[in-house]
Formats: structure tokens, C-alpha cells, sequence
């Protein structure tokens, strides 16, 4: 049975943005050609594909279409909201995902709640010393405790430095990145609290 998408209900979006992305490599469709086939904006389909969004389903009704794959497949395995008291994720279930094409960023999936307005992710997030990436937007509320190491995290073009046992709290929609200027590998909690993205 096909339900509807209430962002309310969903977890394991990861799932949905890799399968958008290999399809899209697939077919050698670029994010700006497929923008230009879907009447998205590019930022909102890398955000859909890094999983930095919970789209709508009109928006993904538009990436299906464009990929030419049933809508069905693409949200294949994203779960509704478990009935169980509890979720107990071990060790051996993390999942390392790959994130905004990054280098020297190690992310592994921890797990995922729905809430009242969308969907929290969390994951553990290894950043080598010296690793760069673009800044980027999350479509939400994030925050980063520093489980071990120092860095600094970059918002809105603000130096915030960071040591072991801090926690920075923000909203995701400031354009973002972590830094690791030190020697040594930084180990941060994040929780991302994710909401819909319509356009």
C-alpha cells in the first residue's frame, strides 16, 4: 500500500536522496539539468539528495517523473513511525553515507525520529584534519556537540572555535561548514532537525 508522505511519519529519508542520486548519474543528468526538467531549484534538489530536506510529494512527484522512475520505488523502504516504545540501534547497525560529494568528512547514520513538523537525523560525524567542503543549508534546527577533539565551525561567515564537550546549537538554513585546522581527527555529535521544503 502506498501511503501518503506526512512528514510527521517518515524516517530514513538517506534512503530516498541516495536512490534520487544514482538514478540521476545514471542517466548523466547534472543537478542543473535536472533542475531545468523538474522546474526545481538546483539547492533544492542537492538538498533532497544529501538529505538536508524532506521534500513534498508534488516535488517528489516532479524528480520521479524527471527520472523516469516510479515514485513508489524512490521512497522504498522510508519507514513510518515505529509502534514500538523504543529503538535501540547498535554498533554494527551505523551506516556510513556518503554527503555533499565531501572530502576528509565521515558520516555515519545513527538513526532517525519523526516529529510533530518533520524528522530528526542524527549521525556521527568524523572530520579529518584539513578537510574542505563547500558551505552548505539544512532545512531545520542542527545541533553539534564535540565528542572529542577541537575545530572550527563556520556560520553565516562567523568563526565559532569549538573544543571537546561543546555544543552549538543553530538553524541549518545559515550556510554552514565545519574546520579541522588542528592535527588531529574531530568526532561531533549532530542532530539535525529536519522540516519540508516545498517550492
Amino acid at each position: 500500500r502506498f501511503f501518503s508522505m506526512d512528514k510527521s511519519m517518515l524516517y530514513g529519508l538517506d534512503k530516498m536522496g541516495r536512490r534520487i542520486k544514482k538514478r540521476r548519474k545514471e542517466l548523466g543528468l547534472t543537478l542543473e539539468t535536472l533542475a531545468g526538467k523538474t522546474g526545481l531549484s538546483k539547492g533544492l534538489l542537492s538538498k533532497i539528495e544529501n538529505f538536508r530536506t524532506v521534500p513534498s510529494v508534488p516535488v517528489l512527484a516532479k524528480v520521479a517523473q524527471a527520472l523516469d522512475v516510479d515514485m513508489g520505488k524512490l521512497m522504498e523502504g522510508i519507514a513510518l513511525q515505529a509502534e514500538e516504545e523504543f529503538q535501540l540501534i547498535k554498533v554494527a547497525d551505523r551506516r556510513r553515507v556518503e554527503r555533499d560529494n565531501a572530502q576528509g568528512f565521515c558520516y555515519e547514520m545513527l538513526g532517525s525520529l519523526p516529529t510533530g513538523t518533520g524528522v530528526s537525523d542524527f549521525y556521527l560525524l568524523t572530520v579529518d584534519p584539513g578537510a574542505r567542503r563547500d558551505r552548505v543549508t539544512t532545512e531545520g534546527r542542527q545541533a553539534v556537540w564535540v565528542a572529542e577533539g577541537r575545530l572550527v565551525f563556520q556560520v553565516d561567515g562567523q568563526r565559532v572555535e569549538m573544543c571537546t564537550g561543546d555544543l552549538l546549537l543553530f538553524d541549518g538554513r545559515i550556510p554552514h561548514v565545519p574546520l579541522n585546522e588542528s592535527t588531529e581527527p574531530a568526532v561531533l555529535f549532530c542532530a539535525y532537525l529536519l522540516e519540508g521544503e516545498t517550492e
